[in-house]
């Protein structure tokens, strides 16, 4: 199971909302621009949850606007933005291909 995997199972197990923004977000609208960084608007009440559900499997670092996940396994950094702007783009968004995966993306 590759941390991407690991990442979406821990959401989904938690039933969490969340979408994904920024470079990877554009991708799925465009050409491809190789980014090793997902930036990932995670319902706000459930950042913690996630962190727990996945701290077996990533190092996790806290600043201001984001925490950041990250693991030896992978050169994907996945950054949980906590800016509170971001919370409302979860709410239109649409299911589109991120890196192989099916994952809810902002409009």
């Amino acid at each position: 199971m590759d941390v991407l995997e690991i990442f979406l199972d821990a959401l989904s197990q938690q039933a969490t909302a969340y979408c994904v923004v920024d470079g990877l977000a554009v991708n799925a609208y465009t050409e491809p621009v190789v980014s090793l960084d997902l930036d990932i608007v995670v319902a706000a009440r459930d950042i913690e949850a996630i962190c727990a559900v996945v701290a077996k499997h990533f190092k996790i670092e806290r600043f201001p606007k984001s925490v950041n996940l990250s693991s030896r396994k992978s050169d994907l950094r996945i950054q949980l933005q906590t800016d509170p702007r971001y919370q409302e783009f979860m709410r239109n968004a649409t299911i589109k291909n991120v890196l192989g995966y099916e994952m809810k993306v902002a409009t």
